[in-house]
């Protein structure tokens, strides 16, 4: 009887709606406690690798800074840790609103993605380290990986600003084609040869070599990509998107090579210099092509859609 009760009493439409919004709210409420709680620490983050390449240039579906040392303490504040979901690469600050990566640290356009500047050790959050949700991601429209990798480049537009200081602060866009022989700093958290995981940020300095010397191990290589060779250091897994950086200026993005022990082979980078007319276009606030897919806005498409709808009506 107390049942039947229950279910015919009459409510009121507002103290059901009341009821029902408290509810959605305690359900949203903890499913956020849940997802934050549940966020992987930095440090243990899995570092997405370089793109493997043979050195018959065939690419691989899978691929540290090897043989580098602790980069003094927020010098490279142009450095990015991108992170995606559980993963995670470099990049690099080259304005308030905008980071450069490469195309394939995106691995999923609709996931949740963030950067983190003015941090040193991943284990250790400073008062100025800033931590900030990517809007929107842009891969170049003609990105490609198969038989060899080309246009392995990102824009990242930030849904807010950051704040430069001291300790963040962008890296100058190139004003020319890097030159052979070139001494290139490059930085980054990805794996060392340490048997203990370092989780501050490495860097290394390598040289440029000439595209027709990259080409006797790879032979996709054109001028719109860097290679340089050292013996015993190497980017590796996690140093993806990261910076190489000559005299204050960005020259190249982290993007493939061999095997990350192997450090005689020459590793790849994007271009940046190659890629100017691009990363301008996808700056600017009309730039209309979504990530990776070569086609408008859809938002673009919606709003044309509704003003012909309302003309032929």
């Amino acid at each position: 009887m107390y049942f039947q009760t229950a279910v015919h009493k009459p409510h009121s439409c507002t103290s059901f709606c009341a009821l029902n919004m408290s509810a959605t709210t305690v359900f949203l409420f903890a499913a956020l406690c849940v997802s934050a709680v549940a966020e992987v620490p930095l440090w243990e983050l899995t570092p997405i690798p370089p793109v493997e390449v043979p050195a018959e240039g065939s690419a691989l579906s899978d691929q540290r800074i090897v043989g580098g040392y602790e980069a003094e303490p927020y010098k490279r504040g142009y450095q990015v840790l991108f992170r995606t979901k559980g993963s995670y690469c470099g990049g690099v600050v080259i304005s308030k609103l905008f980071v450069l990566t490469a195309a394939h640290c995106i691995l999923d356009k609709n996931r949740r993605m963030t950067v983190t500047v003015g941090i040193h050790d991943l284990k250790v959050k400073e008062s100025f380290t800033q931590v900030i949700p990517v809007a929107k991601a842009f891969l170049h429209p003609d990105y490609y990986r198969d038989k060899g990798i080309t246009n392995d480049i990102a824009v990242l537009k930030l849904e807010q600003k950051m704040k430069m200081t001291d300790k963040v602060f962008p890296l100058k866009l190139p004003t020319h084609p890097v030159k052979a022989d070139t001494p290139v700093v490059v930085t980054g958290w990805g794996r060392t040869m340490s048997e203990t995981k370092k989780t501050t940020l490495q860097e290394i300095v390598t040289r440029t070599i000439t595209v027709q010397k990259c080409k006797e191990t790879f032979r996709f290589v054109d001028e719109t990509i860097i290679c340089t060779r050292a013996t015993n250091v190497s980017p590796c897994n996690g140093d993806s998107g990261g910076p190489a950086m000559h005299e204050g200026y960005l020259v190249g993005l982290v993007s493939f090579g061999t095997k990350c022990c192997i450090t005689d082979i020459p590793q790849g980078f994007t271009s940046v210099y190659h890629h100017l007319i691009w990363i301008e276009r996808a700056m600017h606030p009309n730039y209309t092509f979504l990530s990776g897919c070569g086609i408008l806005d859809l938002s673009l498409v919606l709003i044309v859609l509704a003003q012909l709808f309302l003309y032929w009506i």
